[in-house]
């Protein structure tokens, strides 16, 4: 994962942390020692074993694409657009609606109204997500659903009704576990670096519920 997307670690780096937690032990390790090489050489050979269970079918589906498409901050003709009511070359401009087209709910043209900003500030946690092993536990779909509220609660707004089912086929609750399981998975970077936990807010299940337009139970 760390070669097929954009938060690649050097193999060095790698070799070296594995090999200081495996000695148990607060050594230097780095290519002058005997430790490092043989770490390397087991890190490579697996590597090789892991790629051909997998059939080198190494990447997975992108939470960012899929908030794009669900936030509707794309067309295929002209790529991002901040709203999905932009016309193209002037077409539709002063039309009305056509016939048969419904009315949007007024509150959710108003969420939509803000899809940049909710998805602007949900990427800091798409960001952090490639630091942990969270797309091997949940769904990219499940993934995005916790950007969005995220980006939503940052932003001051209430998902429209239905629409994590709607857009994504998950609920309030998964989302909310993803979560839940991210926070976990993130406790031992924190204690690193604790700047971490200020690149995204830290939300109580109330909060992330009544954010999604879901009560909690």
């Amino acid at each position: 994962a760390c070669k097929a997307e954009e938060c690649r670690r050097k193999l060095e780096d790698l070799v070296s942390v594995c090999a200081i937690v495996a000695s148990k032990q607060k050594i230097v390790v780095d290519k002058t020692s005997k430790l490092y090489w043989h770490w390397k050489d087991r890190l490579i050979k697996y590597e090789e074993k892991l790629f051909e269970v997998l059939c080198f079918e190494v990447l997975v589906e992108n939470p960012y694409k899929r908030c794009i498409e669900v936030l509707r901050l794309e067309h295929p003709e002209i790529g991002l657009l901040s709203n999905r009511n932009i016309a193209l070359d002037g077409e539709g401009e002063g039309k009305g609606k056509g016939e048969g087209e419904e009315e949007e709910d007024p509150e959710r043209a108003a969420w939509f109204a803000k899809n940049k900003q909710i998805f602007q500030a949900g990427s800091s946690f798409f960001e952090y997500t490639y630091r942990v092993p969270l797309s091997l536990l949940y769904p990219t779909a499940t993934i995005s659903a916790v950007g969005i509220v995220m980006g939503s609660f940052l932003n001051k707004q209430k998902l429209p009704n239905g629409f994590l089912e709607e857009s994504l086929g998950c609920t309030a609750d998964d989302a909310w576990l993803c979560y839940s399981s991210f926070c976990e998975l993130l406790k031992p970077i924190v204690e690193i670096d604790p700047k971490v936990n200020q690149a995204f807010p830290t939300l109580s299940e109330a909060d992330f519920l009544a954010t999604a337009n879901q009560q909690p139970v």
